[in-house]
């Protein structure tokens, strides 16, 4: 079961749906629930039904017509792409956890200006940069490592940080796998419920921070007069709805697979569905809150483009 959440809800998942509550609010969220109701919990319990009673991966299953095995094949490889391709920004994580430790002048390191970027130099050290620049330099520059932006367009290297972080992440993947699933589900109890006891805790701590003013306007960018006619939310829910529930179908089903045939599915469907809900209608929360902490702090969130250091900025300064 835990096995199948960690399908479900992602690192990528959990950005996308708190940005995207930032951006439209409320509605996005009840638009995903009543689209996930009637279109993504049925593609995903299909894919569960579909593991457990053939008791086959997404290759063997197509046995029965050897005309369609390269569509297996073709969904293996898709998920072992998405795989390398999401594995990366957990990588991004480890240097967070770093320098969440490291603090230099009573300043962490996204408090300081990015050198390469900012042209700072030895005697102009002590002075205060906004976090409106040094926190866009820090993510692009120090998590990315985007020299390019300053440089040119010229091709990028290989990194020793982000190929350090990628080595330590493989490497607690081909330990967890190394017995096969008995050792997967072990581990698995701290990979899926140690981050969602995370985000509770979190969460709390958040809602303890953000000013009494703010409470009653959570989601500042709800307008329920726009609920059926503001296409862009209808079409962010419905990319959101497939991204949730379908994208990892093919890993569904092989984990299914492994199941008896007598095994309760509905009450394992049941659970994932209630915990994915419930998590990201806190991550939900947890988005705005931040929002409207950096709003008392007299700051704006605003979309950004990570192309150019002309517009990456993602928070301004209601001062400026």
């Amino acid at each position: 079961m835990l096995a199948c959440l960690s399908c479900s809800l992602g690192l990528f998942n959990i950005c996308r749906f708190g940005i995207l509550s930032i951006h439209f609010g409320a509605n996005f969220m009840f638009q995903f629930f009543f689209l996930s109701l009637f279109i993504g919990l049925p593609l995903f319990t299909l894919q569960l039904c579909l593991g457990q009673q053939l008791g086959a991966g997404v290759i063997d299953m197509w046995r029965i017509s050897p005309l369609f095995q390269g569509v297996g094949v073709s969904l293996l490889v898709s998920q072992a792409l998405i795989g390398l391709y999401s594995i990366t920004g957990v990588s991004w994580m480890f240097v967070y956890f770093r320098d969440s430790f490291i603090t230099k002048m009573d300043k962490y390191r996204w408090a300081e200006a990015f050198n390469p970027y900012r042209k700072v130099t030895d005697q102009f050290v002590n002075i205060s940069h906004k976090l409106s620049d040094t926190i866009p330099d820090y993510l692009s520059g120090v998590v990315y490592q985007r020299t390019n932006l300053v440089y040119g367009n010229v091709y990028g290297t290989i990194k020793f940080q982000p190929a350090f972080n990628l080595a330590v992440v493989w490497m607690i993947v081909f330990v967890s796998l190394s017995k096969g699933l008995r050792s997967y589900g072990k581990v698995i109890y701290v990979f899926i419920l140690l981050p969602v006891f995370a985000t509770f805790i979190l969460c709390a701590k958040l809602l303890g921070m953000m000013p009494h003013e703010y409470i009653n306007v959570i989601f500042p960018e709800t307008s329920w007069s726009e609920f059926f006619t503001n296409p862009k939310s209808w079409i962010a829910a419905c990319q959101e709805v497939f991204l949730t529930w379908g994208l990892l179908g093919a890993a569904v089903m092989q984990i299914a697979s492994h199941n008896k045939n007598k095994h309760l599915l509905q009450r394992d469907s049941s659970l994932i569905v209630v915990i994915t809900f419930s998590v990201l209608t806190l991550i939900a929360f947890l988005a705005n809150t931040c929002v409207q902490i950096l709003r008392s702090y007299e700051y704006t969130y605003r979309p950004n483009s990570f192309e150019k250091i002309s517009t990456y900025t993602f928070m301004r300064s209601v001062k400026d």
